[in-house]
């Protein structure tokens, strides 16, 4: 029975231990959590504040990139119009003239310095001038044919407009040199002479009165015409109308009337020749025809 009560009270000890523990830990964990807590709260406050102070820190090494301002006037356009040209090397002079204005557009236009509007007016303009470079193109392509079919009537016609001659007065005077070396064609002949060799070449010139007109070149030929017509027509232009001089003629506008003002005043033929003289001028004039013009 002793033995018992023995037991019994260190068992009462025991649990009287471990309540009193029990107690003491239910009193010590609301202060421990309490502490974690307000640890929590500073570190946090202390990584805000770290955040906040370097930020602008951070921005102020970042300068802000702007957007230069295009340029809203196109570049200065070039007064390219289109004439008509009858001279194979005005024309490729003409056309390289074109491809470098056309890279000056090009350069202009890919470099995105300009605003769309002033983008837009350059296109526009570039269309323009490769239509008109396209057109010159052509041109040259008539120009070929003309100097490979009918060599020296062609050249002819280049001489005198590039000496200041419409295309009818030119046309005007191949007219009468049709009838004169080649039956009517545009074949010229220029060192043929008449039966007898009394006349020589493009005009039959009188070798009588001319007589060093004889064996002379093409060129030689055309350039003794463009000297000869001021005088002749000083002196025979009333044979075509009162007061005709050179100058007239040099800016007539009708081939057909060209021709018999040529013949009338230079030639001086048989009346019978002049309706000839005017219809193979037409014809010359017609033959003589650039291609239609492209719009623009």
């Amino acid at each position: 029975m002793k033995q018992i009560n023995s037991t019994v009270k260190k068992s009462y000890r025991v649990i009287s231990f471990i309540a009193a523990l029990c107690l003491v830990v239910a009193m010590l964990v609301p202060i421990i959590t309490s502490c974690s807590t307000s640890d929590t709260d500073v570190t946090t406050t202390a990584t805000e504040s770290t955040v906040s102070t370097t930020t602008p820190a951070e921005d102020a090494t970042e300068p802000e990139v702007t957007e230069p301002a295009l340029i809203e006037t196109p570049i200065t356009f070039n007064d390219v119009q289109y004439i008509e040209l009858y001279s194979i090397t005005e024309s490729d002079k003409k056309i390289k003239e074109l491809d470098s204005y056309l890279q000056q557009l090009d350069t202009a236009i890919e470099s995105e310095l300009y605003d769309f509007p002033a983008t837009y007016t350059m296109q526009l303009e570039r269309s323009r001038i490769g239509l008109i470079k396209q057109q010159y193109e052509m041109n040259i392509e008539a120009l070929n044919t003309w100097q490979t079919e009918h060599y020296y009537a062609y050249k002819t016609l280049e001489f005198f407009m590039q000496n200041g001659y419409s295309k009818e007065a030119a046309c005007g005077i191949i007219g009468n040199m049709m009838v004169e070396t080649s039956g009517g064609s545009l074949d010229l002949k220029p060192t043929i002479y008449s039966s007898g060799k009394y006349h020589y070449g493009l005009c039959q010139w009188y070798l009588k009165y001319k007589p060093f007109m004889a064996n002379m070149t093409f060129d030689m030929q055309i350039e003794y015409l463009l000297s000869d017509i001021p005088v002749e027509f000083e002196t025979f232009g009333f044979c075509y109308k009162k007061h005709f001089t050179a100058e007239d003629f040099m800016i007539m506008t009708d081939a057909g009337d060209a021709a018999e003002a040529f013949a009338k005043v230079y030639e001086r033929p048989g009346s019978g020749t002049y309706t000839l003289r005017s219809n193979c001028a037409v014809k010359a004039f017609e033959y003589f025809t650039l291609p239609p013009q492209i719009c623009y």
